[in-house]
């Protein structure tokens, strides 16, 4: 099982906060502090400039996904009638489902949360990813997922992980995030 840095964090925090509740007020104040200090890593990644869901105050945005992808777009990676909205529990992100309950999202934008997954993915790039060409200035395949990068700007694609990493479902997966990039 592997274990992502945002986990990792997650867990962190999560230990430091239960390490305040059973030693008392004067740990609780040096949890808090690193509770805030590792926030405040978070909110100054460098070209963290829109808007994200990572703050909790911050409203979402969103990309116009019925006017940048049409059904035809997703053929062959879903099959039948395809319904496309936004997701809305994320900035600039996109559902996509079939009529038979399949489904994946596509995630975009330059926040905090869309770096970690790709730097994710291109630490890992010999071994659980794939390098997939034509698809922004880089991506990789891996786990299900297409993650790319053009200039600062990140396109994930999640919940793929029934297809097995073709040809076809690699310029398919890729033409969707060509598509964000160029609609930006």
């Amino acid at each position: 099982m592997k274990i992502s840095t945002v986990q990792v964090i997650g867990i962190t925090v999560l230990l430091a906060v239960l390490s305040a509740c059973t030693q008392g007020a004067g740990t609780a104040q040096s949890a808090s502090s690193s509770v805030d200090a590792m926030s405040s890593v978070a909110a100054s990644t460098p070209g963290d400039d829109k808007q994200s869901t990572d703050d909790d105050d911050a409203p979402i945005t969103h990309i116009d996904c019925e006017k940048i992808f049409s059904p035809a777009d997703v053929a062959g990676i879903l099959d039948g009638q395809v319904t496309i909205s936004v997701y809305p529990y994320r900035d600039n992100a996109c559902h996509f489902e079939s009529a038979a309950g399949s489904t994946f999202n596509l995630y975009s934008g330059n926040g905090f949360t869309d770096q970690l997954e790709w730097k994710e993915a291109a630490a890992n790039a010999k071994g659980d990813y794939e390098r997939v060409p034509g698809v922004g200035d880089q991506a990789f395949f891996g786990h299900g997922d297409l993650l790319s990068k053009k200039g600062d700007y990140y396109c994930a694609i999640g919940g793929t992980g029934g297809h097995p990493a073709t040809a076809a479902l690699l310029h398919s997966l890729g033409a969707l995030c060509n598509k964000v990039y160029a609609a930006r």
